[in-house]
């Protein structure tokens, strides 16, 4: 048996490969230089990549039935995106309609502010994996098959630009 590999199809795999992980850097330095305000969780794991709340005031023991639930949406899609939050819009990412979609949410409210379309949905477990980090003006997220995106985390995305 003869197997051969054509340096073409070599440079287009590692040019390939290259681009992924240039934006899996650019990922990486914008969530490790994000800012922090009070009332933001613009990360994975919080502001300090640690999963500590520095929130003051909360209670010190819970109600016998638990906290007043202020508002439900369950139109997010399947995946496993954690929340980051930034000045009253809640970020995630889910699979709905066949697709990987960034969302936009408003805090108060928990209506959908906005959608982007990141890739296509599916994966061996169903959804993304990102959470999606934002400094305020930006959103950078990743859908579970590597399509990265930049939104305008201020208005309604229009197209994504990676």
């Amino acid at each position: 048996m003869t197997v051969c590999i054509h340096a073409k199809d070599q440079i287009k795999n590692f040019y390939q490969e290259a681009r992924k992980m240039r934006y899996l850097l650019c990922l990486l330095v914008v969530s490790l230089s994000c800012s922090v305000h009070a009332q933001t969780w613009n990360q994975w794991r919080g502001p300090d990549h640690d999963g500590m709340s520095r929130e003051t005031g909360l209670l010190s023991e819970w109600p016998a039935n638990g906290p007043e639930l202020l508002w439900r949406n369950e139109n997010l899609g399947g995946g496993y995106s954690n929340l980051s939050f930034h000045d009253g819009k809640i970020f995630s990412l889910g699979d709905r309609d066949g697709h990987c979609c960034l969302y936009a949410l408003d805090a108060a409210t928990g209506k959908e502010r906005w959608n982007l379309q990141v890739g296509k949905a599916g994966g061996n477990y169903e959804g993304p994996r990102c959470t999606p980090a934002t400094d305020g003006k930006l959103i950078f997220a990743l859908s579970q098959f590597g399509d990265f995106v930049c939104a305008d985390a201020t208005t309604t995305p229009r197209s994504p630009t990676a």
